[in-house]
């Protein structure tokens, strides 16, 4: 990161070498019976890390973090009524590391306390479209 001046890089603020890390494992599993309806059942393990090393500092910095794995699981269902209507529920977890732009924002201060982001979504809803026929 250099200083402004005149819109100009100018005089060396820090320079950090940004090293990311991501797993991401997905199985999932669709069960499809009569009457239209439609279970999906899924699970994911997830996990991050990141190392950043200020090298115009002496002795170097080095902040590295991992974050833990986490399981995910997602489970859904669908009601189909007819090829244009359907109602569906999903229950599923997140899993959300922190982006290199809050670790490291224009201050250029480090922000060593964050953690990934987890929580649980609830969804439920109607699809539903037309039939269009004929040319236009």
């Amino acid at each position: 990161m250099f200083t402004n001046k005149d819109g100009q890089a100018d005089i060396l603020q820090t320079d950090d070498r940004i090293r990311n890390g991501v797993l991401s494992l997905f199985a999932q599993s669709e069960l499809v019976l009569d009457g239209g309806w439609v279970f999906t059942a899924g699970l994911s393990m997830n996990g991050a890390n990141t190392t950043i090393r200020r090298v115009s500092e002496t002795p170097e910095f080095r902040f590295s973090t991992d974050y833990d794995k986490e399981w995910a699981p997602r489970i859904a269902a669908l009601k189909q009524f007819s090829p244009w209507a359907s109602v569906y529920a999903v229950v599923s977890k997140g899993f959300s590391p922190p982006a290199v732009a809050e670790l490291l924002p224009s201050t250029s201060i480090i922000n060593t306390d964050l953690q990934a982001e987890k929580g649980w979504n609830y969804e439920a809803g109607a699809r539903g479209g037309t039939a269009v026929s004929g040319m236009m």
